[in-house]
C-alpha cells in the first residue's frame, strides 16, 4: 500500500451472521465496533473438513499473519512496517484495528504473541509495543536500543556486521518476555508485563559470540539461545530463568544453515540436521539424513517429530519418532512446505507451494502420514510463498494468503494442549515456549 493512499478495509464474514464492516486502513483508525460476545454456534460447525467457513479481506497483501490467536479463537495481523494491528473474532468480524501511539514499527515485525490480556508486538528496531486484547487500547512500549544504550551496552541495530541482532523474543507463561540482544556481546534483556525492562544475563566479548539466529523456552524452563558461533558452529547456550548458565553445547553433526529450533520433551532439534542435543547439553537421539530435513520442525506431547522435507528426489512430509526412526514420509507433489506444520489433535496442517500463484493448505493423518484434504488458496504475494497458519481453540486453522484471512473447517481439531511444541511458534498464542512455561 503506498504511504499516503486511502485503502478501505471490507469485511465479509462467511456463515457467522456478521455485517461488513468498512474503515480507512490510511488513518489506522476504525469505527466503534459492538462487542459480539462468544461465538454461538462455533463458526465451521457442521462443514466438511477443508472447507472455508469465512473469508475477511485485509486493507492490503501487506498485512501479515496470523502472527497470534488467544483462548477465545481470536487472531491478530500486522501490518508490516506500519504501526498498525488488526484483530478478528473467531468467525472473522474485525474486533479492532489500533496503532502505537508514535513511532513506526520500522522494516519488518519479527515477533507477536499474546501474553495475559496483551498482544505484544517486537520489530528489528527494537520496539515492543503491547495492546489490550478485549479493545486495541496500547499498553505501552518498551524500547530496547534506548535501553541498550543507557546501560552501556551499545547500539544492537547498528552494532556492525555480525553483532548487531535482535531477538526473537520468547514468553513465559506468566507474560515475562526474554529477548536476545546483539551489541558488544550478547545479553537477554527482559520485559515485565508492565514494559519495565531489565537484563537477566551477559555473555562477555569474544570471537566465539557469534549471532544469536533463535531461542526458545524449552520443556525445562530454560531459555535456549541458537548461536551461529564462528568457532563452534551451531551452538545452543541454555540460561536458567534466574540467569545462570545451565550448559552449553554444539550439536553434534555437520549444520549447513542454522534454521527453527524447536523442543521435545527430552530433546532439542534444528532445520537441516540429523542430530539433537538433550536438555542438558548431551547427545540426542539421531535423526536420519534421508529423507534431507529442511523447514520448521513441530514436535508432539510422545516426542514424535514433523518436519517438511526437501529432497532433490522429490519434496515430502515426514514424521520421526523419539528414537529417531522415520514413521512416515509423504510426497507432496513437488509442492514445498512452508507455512506450518501445525498439529491439531489428530490431523497435520501445512501449506504447500511450487512457486505458482496458487498455494494449498493440506491434512495429513498424523499416526499414518496419508493425505486427508487440500484447500487450494491465493499465494501470499508475488514471490509465491505459502501462507501463514495457526490452529485456534474455535476448531479452525486460520490462513492468510493474497491479501485475506481465511477460516478453514478442520472437523473441530484445536491445538493440543499436551505438546511441548505444539506449533513451530510455540502454541495457539505465538509464545516461543514450551507446554507450562
Amino acid at each position: 500500500m503506498a504511504r499516503g493512499s486511502c485503502t478501505a478495509l471490507l469485511v465479509v464474514a462467511l456463515g457467522c451472521g456478521r455485517s461488513a464492516a468498512w474503515f480507512d486502513a490510511a488513518t489506522a483508525t476504525a469505527p466503534p465496533i459492538p462487542d459480539a460476545g462468544p461465538v454461538a454456534p462455533p463458526c465451521g460447525a457442521g462443514l466438511a473438513p477443508g472447507t472455508i467457513a469465512w473469508q475477511t479481506a485485509l486493507p492490503d497483501a501487506g498485512f501479515v499473519g496470523p502472527v497470534a490467536a488467544d483462548p477465545s479463537g481470536a487472531t491478530y495481523f500486522v501490518a508490516d512496517g506500519l504501526p498498525t494491528v488488526l484483530s478478528l473474532d473467531a468467525c472473522g468480524a474485525v474486533r479492532w484495528q489500533s496503532s502505537a501511539p508514535s513511532g513506526r514499527f520500522p522494516a519488518h515485525v519479527t515477533d507477536a504473541y499474546v501474553a495475559g490480556d496483551t498482544v505484544d508486538v517486537f520489530s528489528d528496531q527494537g520496539r515492543l509495543d503491547a495492546f489490550d486484547l478485549s479493545t486495541g487500547a496500547h499498553r505501552w512500549t518498551a524500547d530496547l536500543v534506548a535501553y541498550a544504550a543507557d546501560a552501556g551496552y551499545g547500539d544492537p541495530v547498528n552494532a556492525g556486521a555480525g553483532l548487531g541482532a535482535l531477538g526473537p523474543v520468547v514468553a513465559a507463561k506468566d507474560g515475562t518476555a526474554y529477548v536476545p540482544v546483539g551489541t558488544l556481546g550478547v545479553w537477554i534483556a527482559t520485559v515485565d508485563t508492565g514494559g519495565g525492562l531489565g537484563t537477566l544475563a551477559q555473555m562477555p566479548p569474544g570471537d566465539d559470540t557469534g549471532e544469536v539466529v533463535g531461542a526458545l523456552l524449552d520443556a525445562a524452563g530454560q531459555i535456549d539461545l541458537l548461536v551461529n558461533s564462528w568457532n563452534a558452529g551451531a551452538e545452543v547456550v541454555s540460561f536458567t530463568r534466574q540467569g545462570g548458565v545451565a550448559w552449553a553445547g554444539s550439536f553434534p553433526c555437520g549444520v549447513p544453515y542454522l534454521g527453527p529450533l524447536a523442543s521435545g520433551t527430552a530433546f532439542l532439534a534444528i532445520s537441516d540436521a540429523p542430530c539433537t542435543l538433550t536438555l542438558s547439553g548431551g547427545v540426542g537421539p539421531a535423526l536420519p539424513g534421508d529423507p534431507v530435513l529442511n523447514g520448521a520442525f513441530v514436535i508432539d506431547a510422545a516426542d514424535d517429530l514433523y518436519v517438511g522435507s526437501a529432497d532433490p528426489r522429490g519434496e515430502t512430509m515426514a514424521s520421526f519418532d523419539a528414537a529417531g526412526a522415520l514413521r512416515w514420509s509423504t510426497s507432496t507433489g513437488g509442492a514445498a512446505p512452508g507455512g506450518g506444520p501445525v498439529l491439531g489433535a489428530t490431523q497435520l496442517f501445512a501449506a504447500l507451494s511450487d512457486e505458482s500463484p496458487v498455494s494449498r493448505v493440506e491434512a495429513f493423518d498424523q499416526a499414518t502420514g496419508r493425505s486427508l484434504w487440500t484447500l487450494p488458496l491465493p499465494a501470499a504475494n508475488r514471490e509465491y510463498p505459502p501462507p501463514p497458519l495457526l490452529s485456534t481453540s474455535a476448531g479452525l486453522l486460520v490462513a492468510g494468503s493474497g491479501g485475506v484471512a481465511y477460516g478453514v473447517a478442520t472437523g473441530g481439531e484445536t491445538p493440543p494442549a499436551d505438546a511441548p511444541w505444539p506449533t513451530p511458534r510455540g502454541g495457539p498464542d505465538g509464545r516461543a515456549a514450551a507446554a507450562g512455561q
